[in-house]
């Protein structure tokens, strides 16, 4: 067989194979309050979260050990606000799912390099 048709078998195969899963949708999450980014590669980002009544700092790290598609930065923060994240759910194969994130920042600056771990 050509490549080509071994190509549109195999997106055939796989199209099909995603539309017979019956699970519902995952709604999209909303990281908000985040006042660092750090990237330890780049599907592989924690994020620190302040809560808004107190000093409390937690953090929260997002692997996408799926690759469903690369990770989108927005400068659309304005300076004196918080940073977020948004997180869309999206379904790969069957039940298996990815993440697709996009993170929103004030300037390129706020995402600062974390410890590889490899």
């Amino acid at each position: 067989m050509t490549r080509k048709v071994v190509l549109t078998v195999l997106f055939a195969c796989i199209m099909f194979a995603s539309g017979c899963s019956n699970s519902p949708p995952i709604p999209d999450e909303k990281i908000t309050d985040v006042v660092r980014i750090f990237m330890h590669d780049p599907n592989f980002y924690s994020f620190m979260v302040q809560d808004s009544s107190s000093s409390h700092l937690k953090m929260v790290s997002l692997h996408n050990s799926s690759y469903v598609a690369p990770v989108s930065f927005f400068a659309d923060v304005p300076q004196g606000e918080k940073m977020w994240v948004l997180v869309h759910h999206v379904r790969a194969i069957g039940a298996n799912t990815g993440m697709v994130f996009e993170i929103h920042i004030h300037a390129p600056r706020d995402v600062e390099g974390a410890g590889w771990n490899h």
